[in-house]
């Protein structure tokens, strides 16, 4: 058990006079804008729910709000919680030491690498990848774990580890685990935050939230003005608000304030090792690990309660993945939420800037940062993990992926990728990689279609593509001009098409590629009528007519 004061986090007031705990999910931004203007909230406002202490007055309010909720007891919060964790959490250098092990165990799968230092006290950041050929970039789909952006919501950094553990050691053993590795590249950043984890294990304080950054810069670090509650004001910068995207609309710009965003977008090295391996390995799903309220977040519903571009797929994973989830009750799942998608917030963020399909799991039963018993630590590591594999089997379920290549020299191409039905200008432009060209897009079953742009080659718009359930629809795009006639497909039209298009015919050369090329009648057909044609353009006929099908390769 934690060497904790009863009190601190595992009591309950339990009391018909005394003030009690709600649970509300909100329909709407104008709902939750009017429930914490009124009511003391006891968690963090990130999308349409929320977590307040009420007495019977407050409750009418509730009521007239029409809106989902339910009650739970409030913890006393008394005493302040300086004292240590159990030996079963791990520390900073036990997670290091962890991860090292793994690397030099099994080498063929596992790779560990520093993705950046602490702002403060220059701590390293480390991430582990795991996948067959593990030392090799693949074109393969990337997923991405972390944890413990905020100090005291150390269970990120648990969950974390424990699917690296199970990943890992499972692999050899386990036949769906050995096929998630070889499919895949799984990322897992288990601690974001080591300067302020060394806060929780060092007896500052169990419930520190921010960063290390010394803001008055006296020398004096992880100084607070009180240390009972995750709202006490502090030092530091919260780093779920410090990211790039509509920094200036979330957080607080006060110091001291535990929504402190910094002083500018993007200012922490620790923001800047996650936002730099994001943009280096563009993951199509990922987790970043919060606690506590047993909700999923996921992107978003902006103040004018407008929803992402992808909502439809977005809503679909966060429903079948929250589902998955069981909350620590034993007769509920996890809820899942939207985002306000205008906050600093690294979900939002990620799916903003590259289209990654984010989620925020709050894990943990209200009010609790820190399960405070090891049957019920390993219990919510349990339950989150069952959430965890069905993303390895969705990432691999209905979508469109791609292949981006120039049509003369196959060079890979970073082109931008539009979902016409999923477009919109809110968002960065969602481009396939350089490396290999490759785009993934997570998409529910119907038709979609595609525009391809680039500055140097004509737009592509490819109609009709259809996905269906649990299928992955594969496409390759070849951009460059597309020239009637043009039988070899060099770009130019001349008699060696003729050429080419009689020996074609003959049997000496493979077709054209694609075969419309060779039509220079508009008939959509390949024939002795082509050559005739092209014969007559070049002594002053009519120019040849693309085939409708043209247009669309």
């Amino acid at each position: 058990m934690f060497k904790i004061l009863i009190g601190v986090l595992c009591s309950f007031v339990v009391s018909t006079a005394a003030p009690l705990g709600v649970r509300i999910q909100f329909d709407t931004i104008e709902q939750l804008n009017d429930a914490d203007s009124r009511l003391e909230r006891l968690d963090e406002r990130i999308g349409l729910f929320g977590c307040y202490r009420v007495d019977t007055e407050d409750m009418a309010f509730v009521e007239s709000l029409g809106v989902s909720y339910s009650i739970f007891a409030l913890r006393s919060s008394d005493s302040p919680a300086i004292l240590e964790l159990d030996p079963y959490y791990y520390t900073y250098s036990s997670m290091v030491d962890s991860l090292q092990i793994w690397e030099a165990e099994y080498p063929s799968i596992a790779h560990v690498e520093i993705i950046g230092y602490t702002q403060q006290e220059q701590r390293a950041i480390y991430a582990i990848k795991i996948s067959d050929n593990v030392a090799t970039d693949e074109d393969e789909p990337v997923l991405l774990f972390d944890g413990t952006h905020h100090a005291c919501e150390i269970m990120g950094m648990e969950i974390c580890m424990a699917l690296a553990d199970t990943l890992i050691n499972s692999y050899s053993t386990n036949p769906e685990i050995e096929s998630i590795i070889n499919r895949y590249e799984i990322w897992i950043v288990p601690l974001i935050n080591p300067d302020g984890n060394s806060a929780i294990h060092n007896d500052i304080s169990l419930n520190y939230r921010k960063n290390g950054r010394d803001l008055d810069g006296d020398g004096n670090l992880y100084e607070y003005q009180c240390n009972n509650s995750w709202t006490c004001s502090t030092e530091g910068i919260d780093l779920n608000r410090n990211y790039d995207w509509y920094w200036q609309y979330g957080g607080s710009n006060v110091p001291m304030n535990y929504y402190y965003r910094g002083a500018s977008a993007g200012s922490e090295s620790e923001n800047q090792a996650i936002t730099g391996l994001v943009a280096r390995i563009r993951p199509l799903l990922s987790l970043t690990y919060h606690s506590w309220g047993e909700v999923v977040y996921y992107p978003w519903q902006w103040n004018d309660n407008s929803a992402a571009p992808d909502s439809n797929v977005i809503l679909e994973i966060a429903s079948e993945y929250a589902m998955r989830i069981p909350k620590e009750n034993g007769f509920e799942t996890y809820d899942p939420e939207p985002s306000e998608g205008r906050t600093g917030e690294a979900l939002d963020w990620q799916y903003g800037r590259y289209g990654v399909i984010s989620f925020l799991p709050e894990t943990v039963q209200s009010q609790d940062f820190i399960p405070d018993s090891e049957e019920r630590h390993d219990a919510v590591i349990d339950a989150n993990l069952q959430g965890v594999f069905y993303l390895f089997a969705r990432a691999n379920a209905s979508q469109i992926r791609g292949i981006v290549m120039d049509r003369r020299t196959h060079a890979p191409i970073s082109a931008e990728i539009r979902v016409l039905q999923a477009y919109s200008t809110r968002v960065d432009a969602r481009m396939s990689d350089s490396t290999f060209g490759r785009f993934f897009r997570l998409l529910t079953p119907g038709i979609y279609t595609l525009e391809v742009r680039h500055p140097s080659y004509p737009v592509r718009t490819i109609s009709n593509v259809v996905v269906t359930e649990d299928q992955i629809t594969e496409l390759t795009i070849r951009m460059g001009s597309l020239v009637a006639g043009d039988a070899n497909d060099n770009g130019l039209l001349n008699g060696v098409d003729v050429v080419y298009l009689v020996n074609y015919l003959k049997g000496r050369v493979p077709a054209p590629d694609p075969i419309e090329l060779g039509d220079a009648n508009g008939d959509c057909l390949v024939s002795g009528a082509d050559v005739v044609y092209l014969v007559n353009y070049f002594k002053g006929g009519n120019l040849p007519i693309p085939c409708n099908n043209l247009s669309d390769r």
